[in-house]
């Protein structure tokens, strides 16, 4: 699959995937980043999708692990050391291995899911238009991305899009606001009244 990325921005650590308990995500991370020095994992986290949730009469916003039962770490080290610290914490947290082998995400598909998160590894909500038939999104991580999304549920307020972890699809659920359909001549007045305010 070719990705729509800029690859000019470079990255150096790369992501390792664990796995752990669904529904204590936070917890393994918590404990990971108290085992593992900090020159060995940069950073130990588990990504977070924000969306509306209905309740109490009323629309909030609420947050979920993006990969239920998974935790990334960033590592500059090799894999094997990395690898032996992960061990130590038992019943916490075992190492995805593909192939037989404790791997990084490549980096096409690293950077693919950089570019959705904000530099805490959050997924914002996104919101668009059904725009003559066609998904337009607007604002938010998916803007300009409409192709990613594979399915849409306009009464839950979310939708299913399509990643790639060691160059296998997986479909992920973030946080999507159709706010109406629209012609695409009411779209263009909301484009030019979005500009012309941001340019008083």
């Amino acid at each position: 699959m070719k990705y729509n990325i800029d690859l000019r921005i470079e990255v150096y650590p790369m992501w390792y995937i664990a796995h752990t308990t669904a529904g204590r995500e936070l917890d393994a991370v918590d404990k990971c980043r108290k085992a593992i020095p900090e020159d060995i994992a940069a950073k130990v986290f588990s990504p977070i999708w924000q969306h509306a949730k209905k309740y109490e009469g009323s629309w909030h916003l609420d947050d979920d692990i993006l990969f239920a039962g998974y935790i990334f770490i960033e590592s500059n080290s090799d894999s094997k050391t990395l690898e032996k610290l992960l061990w130590r914490i038992p019943n916490v947290v075992s190492p995805v291995r593909i192939g037989g082998d404790f791997n990084a995400l490549n980096k096409e598909e690293e950077q693919y899911l950089r570019q959705l998160m904000d530099e805490y590894n959050y997924i914002a909500m996104s919101y668009g238009y059904i725009v003559d038939n066609q998904l337009m999104i607007n604002k938010g991580p998916l803007s300009g991305r409409s192709d990613m999304v594979k399915r849409i549920d306009r009464h839950k307020r979310i939708a299913d899009i399509e990643v790639y972890l060691w160059h296998q699809p997986k479909r992920v659920r973030v946080g999507l606001e159709i706010i109406d359909k629209i012609t695409a001549q009411e779209y263009a007045k909301i484009k030019l009244q979005k500009l012309e305010i941001s340019h008083e």
